[in-house]
């Protein structure tokens, strides 16, 4: 009778770890993609490197010349945008937070009313067009 309990218990864990080994490849074909993802090419390539960096001031010179050569170009100011929410996230003082956010909310709203003429700014306050 022991020999028979201690069988099915066997059964039993073996068909149970074959079930969590089958579960968790499972997850991982879901959650990592098979091929990586191309590097992104193009006149943003490197603005977007600088942003990765958390190099917002640099990343942003870089856009702001895709953004004279391209001054209707969406995507320049979504990243532009972006950059301004990154320097949100990581700055300490509450004023130039603000100013950041901002910023940022400012060149979203332009992005999605198709302004592309507005005025840029930066974390201490001095205004380009």
């Amino acid at each position: 009778m022991h020999s028979q309990i201690r069988r099915s218990l066997a059964i039993l864990c073996v068909a149970a770890f074959a079930i969590v080994l089958r579960t968790s490849a499972w997850q991982q074909e879901l959650a990592m993609p098979m091929t990586p993802l191309p590097e992104k090419t193009g006149p943003l390539r490197q603005a977007l490197l600088l942003l990765r960096e958390s190099k917002t001031a640099e990343a942003r010179k870089e856009l702001e010349e895709q953004r004279k050569q391209h001054p209707d170009d969406p995507e320049v100011q979504y990243q532009i945008a972006r950059s301004y929410l990154l320097d949100f996230y990581s700055l300490q003082d509450p004023e130039r937070r603000r100013v950041s956010l901002s910023l940022a909310m400012e060149t979203l709203g332009d992005v999605l009313n198709g302004n592309g003429t507005a005025a840029w700014g930066d974390i201490d306050g001095d205004v380009r067009m």
